[in-house]
């Protein structure tokens, strides 16, 4: 695999993510109370303890997607790209 095509890998890698990470925020933000108590039926969560879980969630993947995804992409693309 060339230098080129491990950038490219990364930035669709990193932009997916992202996206679904986006569509997964605009549900919970638009149908809120219909997420909420169907987490809380099928996972046995109290409901006033489901916002808290929600935002570890986001905030877990957002630093999994910027670790794992936009670093080696920015590092390949700048680092690569002066050589």
């Amino acid at each position: 695999m060339s230098i080129a095509e491990l950038t490219r890998f990364f930035a669709w890698f990193t932009l997916l993510n992202y996206i679904l990470m986006l569509v997964s925020w605009l549900i919970y933000i638009s149908i809120k109370e219909t997420v909420m108590k169907l987490h809380s039926a099928t996972m046995g969560v109290p409901v006033e303890e489901l916002p808290r879980l929600y935002f570890q969630y986001f905030a877990i993947y957002k630093v999994l997607t910027l670790t794992f995804g936009l670093v080696p992409y920015l590092v390949l693309r700048f680092v690569f790209a002066a050589a």
